[in-house]
């Protein structure tokens, strides 16, 4: 995680909302592995609580699927971790997409129905579908921005 990028959004949104902080910051992270868990948790851990205004960050078809909006927090899962799968859409051709989701941190102190159902909701936000992705759509942006970043600097 870039540091500078979080503080530079935090900056624009200081600014632009006549100096106000977000109530919580909750940071989406895809593509880390096990083995990172606890390196992406102490980056995390050295973000000021004082980004926000009360200190909380929180880190977060057809018939042979199951239904959108299916969760799974249990037997399958890791009997430590917080951690559960998420269908967020339903499957019209082939197979459903389940996404992995590991609660790293948690500050805000959200409800685990509360949560999943914040993150089903996320699912339906991305300007380019009509219907729910298999993600929620800050990480398909996180892609787009990434691989436009990319051709402008390959050149």
């Amino acid at each position: 995680m870039d540091d500078g990028i979080m503080k530079e959004a935090l900056l624009d949104f200081y600014t632009s909302s006549g100096k106000r902080k977000p109530d919580q910051i909750i940071v989406f992270r895809d593509g880390v592995s096990e083995s990172q868990f606890n390196q992406v948790l102490t980056k995390l851990l050295r973000l000021p609580s004082s980004l926000t205004r009360n200190g909380t960050l929180k880190i977060v078809g057809s018939l042979d699927n199951v239904l959108h909006g299916t969760v799974i927090d249990k037997k399958v899962c890791h009997p430590k971790n917080n951690d559960f799968y998420l269908n967020t859409h339903a499957g019209m051709i082939g197979i459903t997409r389940q996404t992995h989701y590991h609660i790293l941190l948690d500050q805000a102190g959200f409800s685990a129905d509360d949560l999943q159902e914040f993150i089903h909701s996320l699912s339906y936000m991305y300007q380019r579908s009509t219907i729910a992705i298999f993600v929620v759509a800050l990480i398909c942006y996180a892609h787009l921005e990434a691989s436009q970043l990319g051709a402008i600097y390959e050149d």
